[in-house]
């Protein structure tokens, strides 16, 4: 396998897809001065480059970046462990709440919701008449239905075949291909049948009979008193509800608040719905499980060299005092050190674990967070000093100076195919 290949399958298929970084001008300018710094007090070392060498130096190098993206994570207040919420309410049964999809606002830690009323449609249910019946004379009848669309016509033929139920059948079929956002349905118990009429919208609306819809009993009375098509069963009424006891309404059971969080409201309730908005303990798992690997295959790159490997031992000695240190304080976070020398991330306690604590551990200011950046530096300065090699000799003490290309060395493992 050749130096490409293994960039590659590094690259593809074991190194973590860590987000595109930019740097300021600053920023790269400190990184030349500490490879800077570095090189002036650096021997010059003999180094056998293996593949399995390289590749070690190259794991070394990313599992380190990776461990300083998810320490960056853990550290930023405006990211999704943060931000991002769940919805908890102690009555589902009665309310049900989600997020809308990328939207952003401000919502309280926690609010009341209590359902006097729910949004009815409106429901008409016709007479009950004998299905094989006929309560209609064979001819042609017509009447009209009054919606928030306007003044309907609409025409029955009734033959001597016809029967009540197919009439109904006839009636509620015209109802359902005029698309009037009304819901034609037959009920049946028994022998007997009856046409069921339903508003597809809920709430009271705008209409002089605040009604979405009647029948012209002046046009085709004797089609609308025989199949009893303005007997409302339910009236249309809007919803009414209180958020943190001040009443609200709403033509519909389904509301947002902020145009963040959305509500469904299935039945009214007796006494207040407590609602939490608390962080997503998923993310906040994948996080800390995402860290714990991170470090954890630090550790296993410091397995991987001979016992006697100084390189080894170096990295070891290097990683392990970041878990040393602040031992307590990742204990408090539910992180602790197995006897193989791994971290350890108790999914149990995720529940426990205070955003407060957890922001102060990986926090701007946090000594966990410097230390962890300090030994990310070294790794990722000098990948080399981490593989056995054979110093040639040591610089000039009195007359320092620069080498900033002797980390091309380590660059080059990575495009020495390409030239």
């Amino acid at each position: 396998m050749n130096i490409s290949q293994v960039y590659n399958y590094l690259n593809h298929d074991l190194v973590p897809k860590r987000r595109t970084r930019t740097h300021k001008a600053s920023e790269l300018k400190a990184v030349y001065n500490s490879i800077s710094k570095y090189n002036q007090s650096s021997p010059l070392y003999l180094v056998s480059l293996s593949e399995s060498r390289q590749e070690h130096m190259i794991d070394i190098k990313e599992q380190a970046l990776t461990l300083r993206d998810i320490t960056d994570q853990l550290a930023n207040p405006d990211s999704e462990l943060y931000t991002k919420k769940q919805i908890f309410t102690d009555n589902p049964d009665a309310v049900s709440g989600s997020f809308r999809a990328h939207a952003s606002g401000e919502l309280p830690d926690h609010m009341t919701l209590q359902i006097d009323q729910l949004a009815n449609e409106q429901v008409n249910v016709g007479t009950y008449l004998d299905s094989d019946g006929t309560a209609l004379a064979p001819g042609s009848y017509s009447f009209s239905m009054q919606t928030i669309h306007g003044n309907l016509p609409f025409t029955l033929s009734v033959s001597g075949a016809d029967t009540n139920l197919s009439l109904q059948e006839q009636l509620a079929d015209q109802i359902n291909r005029r698309h009037i956002d009304v819901r034609a349905s037959i009920i049946k118990e028994g022998n007997t049948s009856a046409l069921m009429l339903a508003s597809a919208d809920t709430g009271t609306p705008e209409t002089v009979s605040s009604l979405y819809f009647t029948f012209d009993k002046k046009q085709g009375a004797e089609v609308v008193d025989t199949f009893g098509l303005n007997q409302i069963q339910t009236y249309p009424e809007n919803a009414r509800f209180y958020i943190n006891d001040l009443v609200h309404s709403s033509t519909s059971n389904h509301i947002s608040i902020n145009q963040v969080a959305e509500f469904d409201f299935h039945k009214v309730t007796d006494t207040p719905v407590n609602v939490q908005f608390t962080p997503d303990k998923s993310l906040l798992v994948d996080q800390m499980t995402n860290f714990t690997d991170a470090y954890n295959q630090l550790v296993t790159l410091s397995e991987e060299g001979e016992p006697t490997s100084i390189g080894s031992r170096n990295l070891y000695h290097d990683i392990s005092g970041i878990v040393t240190r602040h031992e307590e304080q990742l204990a408090s976070i539910g992180i602790t050190i197995g006897e193989d020398h791994r971290m350890q991330f108790d999914v149990a306690q995720a529940n426990g674990i205070s955003y407060d604590t957890l922001n102060t551990l990986f926090g701007e200011n946090s000594s966990l967070r410097a230390d962890i950046g300090k030994t990310v530096n070294r790794l990722t300065l000098d990948p080399l000093a981490y593989i056995d090699r054979l110093i040639v000799t040591y610089p000039n003490a009195k007359e320092k100076q620069t080498a900033t290309y002797t980390q091309s060395v380590y660059s080059g493992l990575m495009y020495n195919n390409y030239a």
